[in-house]
C-alpha cells in the first residue's frame, strides 16, 4: 500500500506543476473556459501515462541516450496527441492545435528540466 501511495504522490508530484505551467498560455485564447478545460484534460490523461513511461525506462537505461530519445520521442507523441484533442473538441485548426500544444508542451518541459535537474 506505501507503494501504491509513493508512487501516486510522484505522480500528483509531476501533474499539477505541469497544469499551472501549461494553463499559462492557455489563458490567452478565447473562450477561455474552454481552452483551460480541455488543456486540464489533456495533461490528467497523458501525463500521468508519460511519467509512468518514462519510470519504467529510466530503470531500464538510467541516464543514457536511450533514456533521453525515448523521453524526446514520448513528448512528442503527447504533442501529438494533445494536440488532436484542441483541434476536435475546440474546433480550432491544425496548425493552432500543433503551436499551442507544442508551447505549452515546451514550456512545461523545459522548466520541469531546471526544477528538477
Amino acid at each position: 500500500m506505501n507503494e501504491i501511495l509513493s508512487v501516486l504522490r510522484l505522480l500528483l508530484s509531476a501533474l499539477i506543476p505541469t497544469i499551472v505551467i501549461e494553463s499559462v498560455p492557455l489563458l490567452f485564447f478565447s473562450p477561455r473556459r474552454r481552452w483551460l478545460s480541455v488543456g486540464l484534460l489533456c495533461n490528467v490523461l497523458t501525463n500521468p501515462l508519460l511519467n509512468c513511461l518514462q519510470i519504467v525506462f529510466y530503470l531500464l537505461w538510467p541516464n543514457t541516450v536511450a533514456l533521453w530519445s525515448f523521453i524526446l520521442i514520448l513528448e512528442l507523441l503527447v504533442v501529438w496527441g494533445e494536440a488532436w484533442f484542441y483541434r476536435n473538441l475546440l474546433k480550432v485548426t491544425s496548425g493552432k492545435a500543433r503551436m499551442v500544444s507544442l508551447l505549452c508542451n515546451a514550456l512545461s518541459f523545459g522548466l520541469g528540466l531546471l526544477l528538477y535537474s
